[in-house]
């Protein structure tokens, strides 16, 4: 008698690799969500002033008043081991007068679309009694103005962090201080109606803060510019005040869309199904 050595089809074995394939065609079918656009100061488009191309529009770019200003990259005294920074430094040798200057770079919004995550790394490296304050904000034009921003974040000199909440007058103090030679990492979710906020001080270690959804500042959303502002206080020509930030590891990246996320989880659980139950057919042969 002979016997009938045919291999035996399962019909669940089989419905789950269709459907796999299915949910595998689904996902490569998606559009790209994976967009960065970065800063480490590594050369290229990634140094000062820098060059238009990987997401980002055009060089940096300075405005605001006249005092004398300078930015350099360095490799030492990093804000993350083996990475460069970036460091700005301003003068104010006059009283009475604005203090503010900006550094913003401007950046392909539709690169990375309505939702994405601003993140980037700061130090103060001067005497805070040398500071009238410190402002990150996005903005749809070349401003410095609050009004035109979309989100504002804002320290001045021995106050915390403050995050602002559809206007001027209104802001969130996280309750972190900024601390001279402290080195603070900033997260912004941006979405298109709010942003919200995760602040870590990575040189104490445990001072957190993550805040809740904040609406923007004017009515120019879009955003594109990228601002860091700082303004020196006091000053005079025979004793002006200096004041220095770092930057680093700054990027700029999308947030998936919610149905690619799920198309992922659901080709990993249907593909751990289809392991499973062909490890036991193969068992029972």
């Amino acid at each position: 008698m002979k016997t009938d050595r045919t291999p035996q089809t399962n019909p669940i074995l089989n419905s789950l690799g269709a459907l796999l394939a299915v949910f595998l065609g689904l996902f490569y079918l998606q559009p790209a969500s994976a967009a960065v656009i970065t800063a480490d100061f590594s050369g290229g488009a990634d140094t000062w002033p820098g060059l238009a191309g990987e997401g980002w529009l055009n060089a940096w770019a300075q405005g605001g008043n006249g005092f004398p200003s300078s930015a350099v990259v360095l490799e030492t005294g990093s804000l993350t081991p083996g990475k460069n920074r970036l460091q700005f430094t301003v003068e104010k040798n006059v009283s009475g007068a604005d203090p503010s200057r900006r550094f913003y770079r401007r950046y392909d919004t539709a690169y990375v679309g309505a939702g994405h995550v601003v993140s980037f790394q700061f130090r103060l490296d001067s005497d805070p009694a040398d500071l009238t304050h410190v402002q990150f904000l996005d903005a749809s034009i070349t401003t410095k103005s609050i009004n035109d921003a979309s989100w504002f974040i804002e320290a001045t000199s021995g106050g915390n962090w403050r995050l602002y909440d559809g206007n001027s007058s209104t802001s969130v103090d996280t309750g972190l201080q900024l601390f001279q030679n402290n080195v603070y990492d900033f997260s912004i979710h941006v979405s298109p109606d709010t942003y919200v906020v995760t602040i870590r001080n990575l040189t104490t270690l445990g001072d957190d803060f993550t805040s809740g959804p904040l609406s923007y500042q004017g009515t120019n959303l879009v955003g594109g510019y990228l601002n860091f502002n700082v303004a020196p206080k006091g000053g005079s020509e025979a004793n002006p005040s200096v004041a220095a930030i770092s930057l680093g590891s700054i990027s700029i990246q999308t947030i998936p869309e919610p149905g690619t996320v799920a198309l992922m989880g659901a080709a990993v659980l249907l593909l751990l199904g289809h392991r499973l139950l062909k490890g036991r057919s193969n068992v029972g042969m």
